[in-house]
Protein backbone atom coordinates (compact mmCIF):
# COMPACT_ATOMS: atom_id res chain seq x y z
CA UNK A 1 0.00 0.00 0.00
CA UNK A 2 1.01 3.59 -0.60
CA UNK A 3 0.61 6.49 1.75
CA UNK A 4 -1.12 9.58 0.45
CA UNK A 5 0.79 12.81 0.09
CA UNK A 6 -1.10 15.82 1.35
CA UNK A 7 -0.61 19.31 -0.04
CA UNK A 8 -2.21 22.61 0.93
CA UNK A 9 -5.12 23.76 -1.21
CA UNK A 10 -4.28 26.37 -3.85
CA UNK A 11 -5.33 29.97 -3.29
CA UNK A 12 -6.52 31.66 -6.47
CA UNK A 13 -4.51 34.76 -7.47
CA UNK A 14 -5.93 38.23 -8.07
CA UNK A 15 -7.94 38.40 -11.29
CA UNK A 16 -9.37 34.92 -10.82
CA UNK A 17 -11.92 33.12 -8.64
CA UNK A 18 -12.32 29.59 -7.25
CA UNK A 19 -14.62 27.82 -9.70
CA UNK A 20 -14.23 24.44 -7.94
CA UNK A 21 -13.48 24.22 -4.22
CA UNK A 22 -10.59 22.17 -2.94
CA UNK A 23 -11.67 18.70 -1.74
CA UNK A 24 -10.06 15.69 -0.06
CA UNK A 25 -9.30 14.30 -3.54
CA UNK A 26 -8.57 17.35 -5.72
CA UNK A 27 -7.06 20.82 -5.57
CA UNK A 28 -9.09 23.98 -6.10
CA UNK A 29 -9.68 25.07 -9.70
CA UNK A 30 -9.02 28.74 -10.45
CA UNK A 31 -10.69 30.49 -13.39
CA UNK A 32 -9.80 33.89 -14.85
CA UNK A 33 -12.45 36.52 -14.14
CA UNK A 34 -14.72 37.51 -17.03
CA UNK A 35 -14.08 40.82 -18.77
CA UNK A 36 -17.09 43.02 -19.44
CA UNK A 37 -17.60 43.86 -23.11
CA UNK A 38 -18.23 47.33 -24.50
CA UNK A 39 -21.76 48.42 -23.74
CA UNK A 40 -21.81 46.66 -20.36
CA UNK A 41 -20.48 47.37 -16.89
CA UNK A 42 -19.26 45.36 -13.88
CA UNK A 43 -22.31 45.05 -11.63
CA UNK A 44 -20.79 42.38 -9.40
CA UNK A 45 -17.05 42.12 -8.77
CA UNK A 46 -15.00 38.96 -9.20
CA UNK A 47 -13.84 37.47 -5.88
CA UNK A 48 -13.84 34.32 -3.80
CA UNK A 49 -16.05 31.80 -5.57
CA UNK A 50 -17.96 34.26 -7.76
CA UNK A 51 -17.15 35.39 -11.31
CA UNK A 52 -17.71 38.98 -12.43
CA UNK A 53 -21.30 39.84 -13.41
CA UNK A 54 -21.58 42.04 -16.50
CA UNK A 55 -24.80 43.97 -17.02
CA UNK A 56 -25.73 45.71 -20.29
CA UNK A 57 -25.95 49.49 -20.18
CA UNK A 58 -29.53 50.61 -20.48
CA UNK A 59 -30.80 53.06 -23.05
CA UNK A 60 -32.39 55.15 -20.32
CA UNK A 61 -29.08 55.90 -18.62
CA UNK A 62 -25.99 56.01 -20.81
CA UNK A 63 -26.33 54.99 -24.35
CA UNK A 64 -29.13 57.40 -25.09
CA UNK A 65 -27.73 60.70 -23.91
CA UNK A 66 -29.46 63.39 -25.91
CA UNK A 67 -27.96 66.32 -27.78
CA UNK A 68 -26.40 68.68 -25.27
CA UNK A 69 -25.48 65.84 -22.90
CA UNK A 70 -22.49 63.53 -22.58
CA UNK A 71 -21.65 60.60 -20.32
CA UNK A 72 -20.04 61.49 -17.03
CA UNK A 73 -16.24 61.07 -17.41
CA UNK A 74 -16.67 60.18 -21.10
CA UNK A 75 -16.87 56.68 -22.50
CA UNK A 76 -19.72 54.46 -23.51
CA UNK A 77 -20.79 53.28 -20.07
CA UNK A 78 -19.09 54.54 -16.94
CA UNK A 79 -19.64 53.15 -13.50
CA UNK A 80 -19.94 55.70 -10.73
CA UNK A 81 -19.37 54.72 -7.08
CA UNK A 82 -22.56 52.67 -7.08
CA UNK A 83 -23.00 49.66 -9.36
CA UNK A 84 -25.23 51.60 -11.71
CA UNK A 85 -25.00 52.94 -15.23
CA UNK A 86 -23.27 56.24 -15.80
CA UNK A 87 -25.38 59.33 -15.81
CA UNK A 88 -25.75 61.78 -18.63
CA UNK A 89 -24.55 65.27 -17.75
CA UNK A 90 -24.79 68.59 -19.55
CA UNK A 91 -22.02 69.35 -22.03
CA UNK A 92 -19.33 71.78 -20.87
CA UNK A 93 -19.45 75.34 -22.14
CA UNK A 94 -16.25 77.15 -23.07
CA UNK A 95 -15.28 80.15 -20.92
CA UNK A 96 -14.59 83.63 -22.28
CA UNK A 97 -11.32 83.78 -24.21
CA UNK A 98 -11.76 80.30 -25.65
CA UNK A 99 -13.72 78.55 -28.40
CA UNK A 100 -15.16 75.07 -29.08
CA UNK A 101 -12.49 73.12 -30.93
CA UNK A 102 -14.40 69.81 -30.69
CA UNK A 103 -18.15 69.57 -30.22
CA UNK A 104 -19.73 67.59 -27.42
CA UNK A 105 -21.06 64.15 -28.40
CA UNK A 106 -23.01 61.58 -26.43
CA UNK A 107 -19.68 59.92 -25.49
CA UNK A 108 -17.23 62.83 -25.20
CA UNK A 109 -17.42 66.27 -23.65
CA UNK A 110 -16.80 69.62 -25.35
CA UNK A 111 -13.12 70.43 -25.99
CA UNK A 112 -12.21 74.11 -25.57
CA UNK A 113 -9.11 75.85 -26.93
CA UNK A 114 -7.75 79.25 -25.98
CA UNK A 115 -8.26 82.03 -28.53
CA UNK A 116 -5.07 83.08 -30.31
CA UNK A 117 -3.55 86.31 -29.05
CA UNK A 118 -2.18 88.56 -31.78
CA UNK A 119 1.54 89.21 -31.39
CA UNK A 120 3.19 92.61 -31.65
CA UNK A 121 3.08 93.76 -35.28
CA UNK A 122 -0.06 91.65 -36.04
CA UNK A 123 -3.70 92.64 -36.18
CA UNK A 124 -6.96 90.74 -35.92
CA UNK A 125 -8.72 90.00 -39.23
CA UNK A 126 -11.50 87.95 -37.60
CA UNK A 127 -12.61 87.96 -33.97
CA UNK A 128 -12.60 84.82 -31.84
CA UNK A 129 -16.15 83.47 -31.56
CA UNK A 130 -17.68 80.63 -29.58
CA UNK A 131 -16.82 78.21 -32.45
CA UNK A 132 -13.92 79.81 -34.30
CA UNK A 133 -10.44 81.07 -33.37
CA UNK A 134 -9.39 84.59 -34.25
CA UNK A 135 -7.20 85.23 -37.28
Amino acid sequence: THDRLCAPCSVCPAGSYTSTECSAMADAVCTVCATCAAGSYDSGGCSGTTDRVCTPCTATADLACVEGETTQDGGECQVPASTDNARCVACATCPAGSYVSSNCTTTSDTVCSNCTVCADGEYETRACTAYQDRQ
